[in-house]
């Protein structure tokens, strides 16, 4: 995982997310002979499914994680009644993960770009050299 498990916990419980309550986010994890190589955090809200997060182990990229959870993701989304499964956005700046989105069709829609407000801009300053 990118951040510590800590990170992802507090997501959950942010969202309401407690195992058996039908909470706001679900997460998919795919496993390879015990080994997680890929999770998805997807967030219900109305008739929309949200993919916030996702990422796979690239050592095992030849397994295609990344296409069976977010299928499985799309296939839970409208088993709970959802009508859209929003992708987050494609961007030419990441031209295989936009691919990749695109490849399970769907229709495009134009939205404004999200945006990061920083709480405390010198340690975002500092994370964000870090992250170079």
């Amino acid at each position: 995982f990118v951040h510590p498990l800590k990170h992802y916990e507090a997501l959950a419980k942010t969202f309401g997310a407690y195992a058996g309550d039908g909470g706001r986010v679900r997460f998919f994890g795919a496993y390879y002979k015990e080994e997680c190589i890929g999770m998805n955090a997807i967030v219900f809200f109305g008739k929309t499914a949200t993919n916030l997060l996702s990422g796979v182990n690239r050592a095992h990229s030849n397994l295609k994680a990344a296409n069976l959870l977010r299928w499985h993701a799309m296939q839970e989304a409208k088993k709970a009644g959802c009508e859209t499964f929003d992708q987050w956005g494609v961007s030419e700046r990441f031209a295989g993960v936009s691919a990749f989105k695109r490849g399970f069709g769907g229709e495009e829609i134009q939205r404004t770009a999200s945006l990061h407000l920083p709480f405390n801009a010198p340690i975002y300053f500092v994370y964000r050299l870090l992250r170079k």
